[in-house]
């Protein structure tokens, strides 16, 4: 069973709420994201459990709202002490198409969460500021009283941003730009006294960026695209319990520049990539602490309607130069590792391959 959920009409004629005339159509239950957040898979891709509504204005134009239940609170604080929080997001994005071959996807998106949270909303990064040494450990967010993280170390961030599709005879253009900023509370390792080291709440702030702009030309049975994509991230020095400038999806389902690549992305059948090696660049766009700089371009040619010849060439490097004093993981290996970057290239992949139907 992959979903689970119960769809009906909302409002409209013949719906639960008749008396309202614009036609909405809902979802509760284990549901996929499909286009609820996003065109391109950049910000909410796979499947949620929680509400949808999807509500038709105008043949062109459409709203879509969605509650998200990123992790339920599974048992009360003063019973058991392993309590996670009661981690949402909410996802507002109208759709609408003011022209032929033109579709405008605003997007808003509100997630908070208390304590430790689900990897796929927020990655694992290496700090020696931060108690537990990770972004992700339960001792960041004051485990010391609940199992995962207390609830009180709340983490309230914003998305907003645009995704966009426009064709034009051969010419297509997918342009997506989104901004992300919030509060996260955790838990620094501050001097005390000018002596030991202990823990002490602290607010970081988070602000980030990411562009991602996809362009084609179709001639015959050639498709050539090309892709170019730029994430900000933070510096190896940066504290991380101070300042976030990575951004972060809610939930990629690792499928971040899938059929882009196989080792900067997910592979063929999962084969080889999108794993540990790329930082959780499938998951998170972006590598480790670092960002995000990529430029690819792929060459389909579709032999028949069944058949496909397809290559990439795909350059990448980091926003910010990353600290090979560090291990494959980006994890602390000696007392040099994070004092500064030192390089931002991370390779370039060339793929070649066939797809048959």
């Amino acid at each position: 069973v992959k979903w689970i959920y119960t769809e009906f009409d909302l409002t409209g004629k013949d719906s639960l709420l008749p008396f309202i005339p614009v036609p909405t159509v809902a979802r509760a239950g284990g549901q996929p994201f499909s286009a609820l957040g996003n065109y391109k898979t950049a910000y909410a891709n796979g499947d949620f459990a929680g509400v949808s509504a999807v509500s038709t204005w105008a043949p062109n134009l459409k709203t879509n709202l969605a509650y998200v239940m990123v992790e339920d609170e599974v048992a009360a604080q003063n019973r058991t002490k392993v309590n996670r929080g009661e981690d949402f997001a909410i996802i507002v994005s109208p759709e609408f198409t003011p022209m032929k071959g033109l579709d405008i996807k605003p997007l808003y998106s509100y997630f908070q969460a208390g304590g430790t949270t689900s990897g796929s909303a927020r990655r694992a990064a290496t700090d020696r500021a931060l108690l537990g040494g990770t972004t992700a450990a339960a001792a960041t967010y004051a485990s010391a009283r609940y199992a995962g993280g207390s609830p009180e170390n709340e983490e309230n961030r914003h998305t907003i941003g645009v995704d966009m599709r426009w064709r034009s005879g051969p010419f297509g253009f997918d342009p997506t730009v989104y901004y992300q900023w919030g509060t996260r509370d955790v838990q620094c390792t501050c001097p005390t006294n000018g002596a030991a080291f202990t823990g002490r709440e602290v607010e970081t702030d988070m602000s980030a960026w990411l562009v991602d702009l996809q362009g084609s030309f179709q001639a015959g049975p050639f498709l050539l695209e090309a892709r170019g994509i730029y994430s900000t991230g933070n510096e190896a020095r940066d504290n991380l319990a101070r300042s976030i400038r990575y951004f972060e999806p809610l939930d990629l389902d690792t499928s971040y520049y899938a059929g882009w690549a196989q080792i900067f992305a997910l592979g063929v059948d999962y084969f080889n990539g999108g794993g540990g090696s790329n930082a959780g660049m499938s998951s998170n766009v972006g590598y480790d602490r670092y960002g995000r700089a990529q430029f690819g371009v792929r060459g389909t040619y579709n032999v028949t309607p069944a058949l496909a010849l397809y290559a990439v060439v795909s350059p990448t490097w980091t926003a910010e130069k990353v600290d090979t004093d560090t291990s494959a993981a980006r994890g602390i290996v000696n007392d040099n590792s994070f004092r500064e970057g030192d390089s931002r290239y991370l390779g370039t992949e060339i793929d070649a391959g066939t797809t048959w139907r």
